[in-house]
């Protein structure tokens, strides 16, 4: 063959078709020449070393008038190459508009939309043709800003967040870049960022949340420790007054404020995620007779409550602590929500399935509710009621954290929160708990008395609440031995191991946590019962040291501190 192949082309696979149809007329045109012999067209044969993205094209030409062809040849092909690059790019933009995660809209200088992607179409829930028959203003919600027009005509690029229209009417917020192109066309570039708005309230949500957790941690020890001193002092004041003494009643309220304190700190624990949880399967009606029997004594009296449970309402497996708290949240959110009076239901009943009542499916549960006749939630507001810190009450009034920890403790239980509305009619709050497979323990009876004239060596850092717990015991009959420093009680243990029936341990202390003293004491007595008491401690430090003993929390009353001693005595004598 004579002559040399001109080396024509290398573009990308997208201008493939426009390649070949070059060479092709090329070739043609070649054919006709004087002195061209046979023209070859090479398609896709990549040599080494070529864009291995792109389809090489060369022409070969056989005959005496080949080497005359060669430069007007070379300048046909050279001239085509910008053309083909081109070609390119818009193939590369037309993907790029076709598969962008983000929604791209073009529409003219009036603002009516010309064109949108596929993304664009699914975002908005329109056709091309629908979307063709719309402005820029027809996909903004009432009340929403407009554009900024007059930035755009002035060639800025302008990037502002909004809240977008759906064609079913539902909204979003949506983050859109806008630039007026050369043609006088507008592009828009949406970006729905709902989901990373989420994120950031979620991690707006944590991050006060471990504040909160790092403030209830911090004073809950010293907090409750106070509490217990209180209701401790005031209860053996008690004991030592003749029945019916006028100061009678006047303690009696000390020691019910220091359980609502104690209530206040659990709370705060609670919605930090930093007390320890005792899910186990449990009776519903025992939990709701507890709620009703503390509810009839703080309603008001333009309240009033049915309560409307059955003993054969169900179990399911929860914290009851928990619960109760939950339930109390709802039923004094609903007496606030009738200042003027009102009604106010309690019930409980079991059901084979949640989707009875609601779209989600949770098999066989017991459902709750409380409902109230009160003003009713403002259908903007019920969508944020579960969220931490938002109430519907003046400043002041609420914490804003009840209803998240009712949403918390449903989620732990794997169940379910609906709230039902109407402003003017009043509230209802239906708790779904999938239902237990196995039936509730049996709660063990507490002992009278202790087995047996019991030696309780005592170990607490406070000096105070180790008073309240020496004195309070030994009122009971116990022989008893209290110290504020561990290694002093360890001490006294080690000079007669077998004259102790039981440790009653605080878990943290200085110099020697709980659970460590009680390892040194096991070491000489392996079998020696213990009870454990904390203000508060870590939940993976709790959760560890519950593993072997029972564990008191704080503030607890001398009523409680004795039936735990009596019973952890008499489950070590079975």
């Amino acid at each position: 063959m004579s002559g040399s192949p001109w080396s024509a082309l290398a573009v990308t696979a997208a201008a493939a078709g426009d390649a070949r149809a070059l060479l092709g007329a090329v070739a043609d045109w070649l054919r006709d020449q004087p002195g061209v012999e046979a023209v070859r067209v090479f398609v896709d044969e990549v040599p080494d070393g070529a864009w291995p993205l792109g389809v090489h094209g060369a022409l070969a030409v056989e005959g005496p008038g080949a080497a005359a062809l060669d430069a007007p040849v070379r300048a046909v092909l050279d001239a085509a190459t910008p053309r083909l690059d081109a070609a390119v790019r818009l193939s590369r933009l037309e993907s790029l508009f076709t598969y962008a995660s983000d929604g791209i809209f073009i529409s003219d200088g009036r603002g009516r939309y010309v064109d949108g992607n596929a993304q664009g179409l699914r975002m908005f829930g329109y056709t091309l043709e629908e979307l063709r028959e719309r402005t820029m203003l027809d996909l903004l919600p009432a009340g929403e800003e407009r554009p900024r027009v007059e930035l755009l005509l002035a060639g800025e690029r302008v990037v502002s967040e909004r809240r977008f229209l759906r064609k079913d009417g539902s909204t979003f917020v949506g983050e859109i870049t806008a630039k007026m192109l050369p043609d006088g066309t507008f592009l828009g570039i949406v970006r729905d960022i709902d989901d990373r708005r989420q994120v950031e309230a979620q991690e707006r949500r944590n991050a006060r949340l471990e504040a909160v957790g790092q403030l209830a941690g911090g004073v809950a020890h010293d907090f409750n420790n106070l509490l217990t001193v209180i209701s401790g002092q005031a209860e053996l004041t008690e004991l030592s007054l003749p029945s019916g003494h006028a100061a009678r009643e006047r303690i009696h309220r000390v020691i019910d404020a220091c359980q609502r304190g104690r209530r206040m700190s659990d709370r705060l624990l609670a919605y930090a995620r930093r007390n320890p949880r005792d899910p186990r399967p449990i009776a519903v009606c025992d939990v709701l007779r507890r709620v009703e029997a503390h509810v009839r004594t703080e309603l008001p009296p333009s309240v009033s409550l049915e309560a409307r449970f059955t003993p054969d309402c169900g179990s399911c497996v929860v914290d009851a602590a928990e619960l109760e708290h939950a339930l109390l949240d709802l039923v004094r959110n609903a007496c606030e929500a009738m200042p003027g009076g009102g009604q106010l239901l309690l019930a409980a009943r079991s059901a084979s399935e949640s989707s009875e009542h609601t779209s989600l499916k949770l098999g066989p549960c017991v459902i709750i509710e409380v409902r109230d006749t009160g003003v009713g939630i403002p259908e903007a507001l019920r969508e944020r009621v579960l969220e931490p810190f938002f109430s519907t009450k003046e400043t002041g009034r609420n914490t804003g954290i009840g209803l998240a920890l009712v949403s918390a403790t449903m989620a732990d239980a794997r169940g379910l929160v609906q709230i039902e509305s109407t402003e003017g009619v009043g509230t209802c709050v239906t708790l779904f708990l999938p239902r237990a497979e196995t039936p509730p323990a049996t709660e063990p009876e507490v002992p009278a008395e202790a087995p047996r004239r019991a030696s309780v060596l005592v170990a607490e850092d406070d000096a105070s609440v180790l008073e309240v717990v020496v004195r309070g015991l030994r009122v009971q009959g116990f022989d008893v031995a209290g110290f504020d420093d561990p290694r002093e009680a360890l001490a006294a243990f080690q000079r007669d191991p077998l004259r102790w029936s039981l440790v009653v341990s605080d878990v943290r202390m200085p110099w020697m946590t709980g659970p460590e003293l009680l390892r040194r004491i096991r070491a000489d007595r392996a079998d020696l019962p213990a009870l454990l008491v904390s203000g508060y401690a870590d939940r993976a430090e709790l959760e560890a040291a519950r593993a072997r003993d029972p564990i008191l929390g704080k503030p607890f009353s001398l009523r409680q501190l004795v039936d735990a001693v009596r019973q952890r005595l008499a489950d070590d004598a079975g």
